[in-house]
């Protein structure tokens, strides 16, 4: 008594998401397009791929809150990730691997809250860049660059910072 059915919980979540209605966009990154933006530090694909990511992030209505906290978990990863060997420090690489449960939570959060699929759509590009970084510090640079010039495009698409955002 008082346990609820995995049926009931299916259904349950299904209420919660019913009615999402999301632009018929969505992204996909290669293995190797993330290869050469994270490993190989390919700028010119990194631009062009931000700049796609961002106007679908637009599109699908991600708020700039939504992603704020990532960047300042990854403001804090960067401060204590360097080692004189170019590889992550053991405490860099566990924040950054943590970051993966924390995209997911906040995605089915962002999801039923907003009633928008925005923060699983960045979630889908993010994973696997996490996975393409291993524990090189300069992959990890390439990755930083690569999600604020995302940040930077889904802000340029939506006009700008507000003022009261600055």
């Amino acid at each position: 008594m008082g346990r609820i059915s995995d049926e009931e919980q299916m259904m349950e979540r299904r209420r919660r998401t019913k009615g999402i209605q999301e632009p018929a966009v969505d992204l996909y990154l290669s293995d190797s397009d993330i290869r050469e933006i994270i490993q190989d530090g390919n700028a010119k694909l990194l631009v062009e791929t931000a700049q796609r990511i961002g106007e679908v992030l637009h599109e699908k209505k991600l708020t700039a809150s939504a992603i704020r906290s990532f960047l300042g978990m990854l403001r804090k990863i960067e401060v204590f990730a360097r080692t004189k060997d170019g590889k992550l420090s053991e405490e860099a690489y566990r924040e950054l691997i943590f970051l993966k449960p924390m995209l997911a939570y906040q995605a089915q959060r962002y999801r039923e809250n907003h009633r928008s699929d925005a923060l699983s759509t960045l979630q889908r590009v993010l994973v696997p860049a996490i996975d393409s970084i291993g524990r090189d510090l300069q992959a990890f640079r390439n990755f930083l660059k690569f999600f604020e010039a995302i940040i930077a495009y889904h802000k340029a698409a939506a006009g700008g910072w507000a003022e009261k955002e600055i």
